[in-house]
């Protein structure tokens, strides 16, 4: 059966049927005028800038879902995300030299080489931790605006990130050991907890 080419690529994979529940068969007059009908109502295909605009639409819109799901708003997402990264980045390279580190410092039974490596180890981590801190900072004044955000940057994005106490350090005697026994506020989870401990917290 000879299909011309223009249908080939709209052939429905289910079965046709009439509006009475007559099957349609293939190849049959009934079935070229379906093909027909269908094939003139097809939208004609979009160009590349069409393609281009509706794929930045699209990735506009999956940026906002992702926003709302870290708790911050669309302009502030990409800042919060690169700076997720760059702190991810940062424990992993910290977890593996000290791994590398804590090895020969437990591999060895040499005082004179345990000291020397804990020298070491503790030079690493003031260095380490000095650098970081640059590296967060210059993620920090970047602020990276995502395509598509407004010219006015003035959005609700501090109490979308604001996050409730869930309890209050000061008031537990058993968190002694911490040298900043400050107030924080902790970040929940997006989806609301069941209940919330600030208050009960508060009571002791």
């Amino acid at each position: 059966m000879f299909i011309p080419h223009k249908y080939r690529n709209i052939i429905p994979k289910e079965p046709l049927y009439t509006e009475e529940g007559v099957y349609i068969v293939p190849g049959s007059r009934e079935w070229f005028t379906y093909m027909y009908n269908l094939h003139i109502n097809l939208s004609p295909p979009l160009t590349k800038a069409q393609r281009r605009e509706k794929n930045k639409l699209e990735r506009i819109r999956l940026d906002k879902k992702e926003a709302s799901f870290h708790g911050s708003s669309f302009n502030r997402y990409p800042t919060r995300k690169h700076l997720a990264f760059t702190l991810t980045r940062i424990n992993e390279r910290f977890h593996e030299e000290m791994m590398d580190y804590t090895n020969q410092y437990l591999a060895s039974d040499d005082e004179k080489i345990k000291s020397d490596i804990y020298k070491i180890m503790s030079d690493f981590t003031i260095r380490f931790i000095k650098g970081s801190k640059g590296r967060v900072s210059d993620v920090k004044r970047a602020c990276y605006l995502p395509p598509g955000a407004t010219v006015d940057t003035s959005d609700d994005a501090k109490e979308l990130e604001l996050r409730p106490k869930k309890r209050r350090l000061s008031s537990n005697t058993n968190l002694y050991p911490l040298i900043d026994n400050t107030e924080r506020f902790k970040r929940r989870r997006f989806y609301p907890a069941v209940m919330d401990d600030s208050t009960g917290a508060e009571l002791y």
